[in-house]
């Protein structure tokens, strides 16, 4: 049947097109003829089959023609009305316009499809739809001026609404936020109305919200627009229409039966979905408000399948994707509350309509929400509904961790306790400690090992990461509880807890805490240090000094210290190449020592030392080389080569070996197409990230084009992966510097589509990303002249009060460089933009944090301390009475 978006099932109200006429425009032409009897006879044996199974659906199918096509249809008009048009058709109502001539106004008038064939049922449910609207009386709900009949067929004069409908409005486009929540809200208080006078509407949804206050015209973003059409949902009042399908909290005689699904599968809450008519309240209706507001958030509802009862399964079944996953403009608040009405659970829902309505008002006058987000165990939980394959090992992976933990840590504290008191037989306890000892090795690092696993395989979610990270605090937690009993008093136990700390101190690094993590791996060094000077041959000994000394390595990387990065990766290489020498095949030295390797080149590279860089990446990719042509589906060690053959493509550029960072980027590209698992996120990323720099390649070698080509496969391979997973963080940012060295590019060529280029980057761009990507716009205006854009820029990340002090520094150098390229620059307004530079200038630079002495020698900020700005600055010194003698 193709998509079921607004596909009503068992509904006498009227679906997504009736009232098209308020829209000025007809609805679609439909198929008929044969095509519609073989499409019936389709339907009528799949309803058949449906009726079997526990939930009978039935599925109302729409008019297929013009409904003001079909003259023969139009009722005559009742006794005080005339110029019947007929505007609108559902599964069992008619709409009209018309003139009361008692009144002077234009009507819409509503009959029983079947007119004097109607059936008992049908008049009954057309009674309720006139019970329920008669009574309400609300600014926000369609009202209705009478109840009558005529022929012996009743009608419902109701007040004619100008504007469509909310589905033909939206036209499956997001709308603002803001927009969405005051719609919202103001649909929340007409329900609200209702539910106190015990009428559950039970069919909400975009189509039955008529909208008052602007005109019938046509809504085509051709044609208008979305800042028009913006403008024009601004000023309507949204009015709830189509009560056919209510029902009253009190009548015991309702006759849905239990079993029965009505409704519309796209708006549907899970309650209506399984036929449970006794579950059906008012928090259905929240549910479909929800359901609303998700559609004008991101252009779609929740739930959106091929067929009616692939929908009716995944409401049942299904947790609703978050919008922000789908819309990166998504406030979280406004996410918080939508998803909070879209709870599968009607208890833990809104309880009323009105706490909806003040909720969305609150978010609107910037006031704390109500709603929290799901909790950890909640995500937890959806996630592995979504996810059960992969949530089944992340499990099992954990438990097998902890348990582990428990029985390793436990275990050994009891061997060391038999140590300690072991003093009958000194050859005994010798054997007792050695055994201790050597079970306290193995366990930690089995433990060890299984850490790694979790860690690689939690990159997918971040919900697993966050597990991930739990876990490690867990483990955490038991390491210092044994290092608390450890007695220090013998070699071996000091090895012991030098070992036990380099782990703790890589964990803690692995989290993201430098200070922990420098203290832990302080104190192993101070540890094993003066044992590996005792004893150089005992490797295990060696091994783990060069465990800490790499990830000390990586703390001062972090922390922007590259000189002691640097100094710190060479003591890891130089050990873990003494420990190859006496011992080749020792466990786990191969895979250290490439690891210290590609990080020691990187942080070359970093310093601008790319001959360095290249000598120890090339190292890097020989051992990773080897060590995959012994274990191919090892896909850490593949991940690992990729990264060191990317970096090792820079390397290349930045000392002008382009011939061969072309060949470089097609090893990189064998290395990813030949994973055992091409398909996976990981392998994914890496061959995008390979295409990016193979793009900066041909740029500069004069292939603009070629440039262009590369990034396109790329960016084609990361649509797809984001589409399986919206939110990752590693995915958006390779998606990101993708179209970074587009825009780049574009920029550098002044093609004038560079400016969507960088918005579409911006998209992509999280936290520090986003400053960054900023700041290099910034520069790639002022090369290109536009100082005004420039300067604009760098404003943006000056209202930020997050940005890093690198970045500030980058943008003080930016704005040096384009106080030199304005004096070439006859056509700029010299004095003005010179002077916002160097106040811009000024203020990075007193974000930044940087000592006098740095910012005096820089020779990148020579011609920002020549200006006025700078010389007031430097004078009054910020509080630094360095800076002022210096100055003087």
């Amino acid at each position: 049947m193709g998509s079921n978006k607004g596909e009503k099932v068992e509904s006498e109200g009227l679906d997504q097109d009736d009232w098209a006429d308020h829209e000025g425009i007809p609805p679609p032409p439909r198929a008929g003829g044969p095509q519609r009897d073989r499409r019936d006879a389709f339907m009528n044996a799949r309803l058949r089959h449906e009726k079997r199974s526990a939930s009978v659906v039935k599925c109302v199918d729409r008019a297929s023609d013009d409904p003001r096509d079909d003259v023969s249809s139009v009722p005559c008009a009742p006794e005080g009305f005339h110029s019947l048009e007929l505007i609108g058709r559902g599964g069992m109502g008619l709409v009209c316009r018309a003139k009361q001539a008692s009144l002077n106004r234009t009507v819409a008038i509503k009959f029983i499809q079947s007119g004097i064939h109607a059936t008992a049922d049908e008049r009954i449910r057309f009674q309720r739809e006139a019970e329920s609207a008669a009574c309400l009386s609300h600014p926000n709900i369609v009202r209705v001026h009478e109840v009558a009949e005529f022929n012996a067929m009743p009608y419902l004069v109701m007040e004619y609404v100008t504007g469509g409908t909310l589905s033909g409005r939206i036209g499956g486009l997001p709308v603002p936020a803001r927009l969405a929540a005051e719609m919202t809200a103001k649909i929340a208080d007409g329900i609200e109305l209702a539910h106190r006078n015990g009428i559950v509407h039970r069919d909400l949804k975009p189509s039955n919200i008529l909208l008052s206050g602007v005109d019938a015209e046509p809504c085509k973003q051709e044609s208008h627009g979305s800042l028009h059409r913006n403008e024009l949902l601004s000023k309507a009042i949204p009015k709830i229409a189509d009560f056919g399908l209510a029902k009253q909290l009190d009548d015991s005689n309702d006759a849905t039966r239990t079993g029965l699904v009505i409704g519309t599968p796209n708006y549907m809450a899970p309650e209506q979905a399984v036929g449970d008519s006794k579950s059906v309240g008012p928090a259905t209706d929240i549910y479909a408000i929800g359901a609303i507001l998700y559609e004008l958030l991101v252009g779609r509802p929740p739930f959106v399948a091929p067929s009616t009862m692939e929908t009716l399964d995944q409401v049942r079944n299904d947790e609703p994707l978050s919008p922000k996953r789908l819309s990166r403009r998504v406030p979280t608040d406004l996410c918080t509350i939508c998803l909070k009405c879209l709870q599968k659970n009607p208890s833990r829902r809104y309880q009323s309509a009105s706490e909806l309505a003040d909720d969305l008002r609150r978010y609107l006058r910037s006031e704390p929400i109500k709603a929290k987000p799901a909790g950890l165990l909640d995500q937890g939980a959806k996630w592995m509904r979504r996810h059960p394959a992969r949530s089944a090992f992340v499990a099992s992976t954990l438990i097998a961790c902890l348990v582990l933990a428990v029985v390793t840590i436990r275990h050994n504290r009891v061997l060391a306790a038999e140590v300690l008191r072991s003093n009958r037989n000194e050859a005994n306890a010798i054997a007792q400690k050695t055994l201790a000892m050597n079970n306290f090795q193995l366990g930690y690092q089995a433990l060890d090992d299984l850490l790694q696993q979790v860690g690689r395989h939690s990159r997918d979610s971040e919900i697993a990461t966050e597990y991930a990270r739990q876990l490690y605090d867990r483990v955490l937690q038991y390491y210092y509880q044994v290092l608390s009993d450890a007695d220090e008093s013998d070699s071996e136990i000091r090895q012991a807890r030098g070992s036990l700390l380099v782990y703790a101190g890589s964990m803690q690094f692995l989290l993201g805490r430098n200070d922990k993590a420098s203290d832990d791996l302080q104190s192993a060094f101070d540890r094993l240090k003066p044992l590996h000077d005792t004893d150089p041959t005992n490797l295990l000994v060696a091994r783990f000094l060069a465990r800490c000394q790499y990830y000390r390595g990586r703390v001062s990387r972090r922390s922007g210290d590259l000189a002691k990065a640097i100094e710190l990766f060479n003591d890891s290489v130089n050990i873990l190449d003494g420990i190859r020498k006496i011992e080749p095949e020792f466990p786990h030295v191969q895979t250290n020592l490439a690891q210290a390797h590609s990080h020691l080149g990187e942080a070359y590279l970093a310093d601008r030392s790319p001959d360095l860089a290249d000598d120890n990446l090339v190292v890097a990719v020989d051992l990773y080389t080897r060590l995959l042509d012994q274990s191919d589906a090892d896909e850490s060690l593949r991940v690992d080569l990729g990264e060191t053959l990317q970096l090792l493509v820079l390397a290349c550029i930045d000392s002008g070996q382009l011939d061969e960072a072309i060949q470089r980027a097609g090893q990189s590209e064998s290395n990813w197409k030949n994973a055992p698992r091409a398909d996976s996120d990981p392998v994914c990323r890496g061959l995008a990230e390979t295409y990016r720099h193979w793009g900066l390649i041909e740029f500069h070698l004069g292939h603009r084009q070629e440039a262009v080509n590369r990034l396109a496969l790329g960016i084609q391979i990361m649509d797809d992966v984001l589409t399986r997973n919206p939110d990752e963080r590693s995915s958006r940012a390779v998606m990101h510097g993708l179209l970074r060295v587009k825009a780049w590019i574009l920029s550098r060529t002044r093609d004038p589509q560079a400016q969507v280029a960088w918005e579409k980057a911006l998209s992509y761009a999280d936290g520090v990303l986003q400053w960054q990507t900023r700041a290099e716009m910034a520069n790639e205006y002022a090369i290109n002249g536009t100082h005004e854009h420039a300067v604009d820029e760098i404003r943006r990340v000056l209202d930020e009060p997050t940005v890093d002090p690198s970045t500030w520094m980058s943008l003080a150098r930016i704005a040096s460089r384009s106080l030199a390229m304005l004096e070439k620059d006859a056509g700029a307004d010299s004095a003005s933009v010179r002077d916002q530079y160097g106040h811009l200038g000024v203020r990075c630079l007193a974000n930044s944090g940087a000592a006098a002495e740095s910012i005096l020698r820089d020779p990148e900020l020579a011609d920002l301390r020549e200006t006025e700005r700078f010389l007031e600055w430097s004078h009054v010194g910020m509080g630094d009475a360095n800076f002022r003698k210096d100055q003087e």
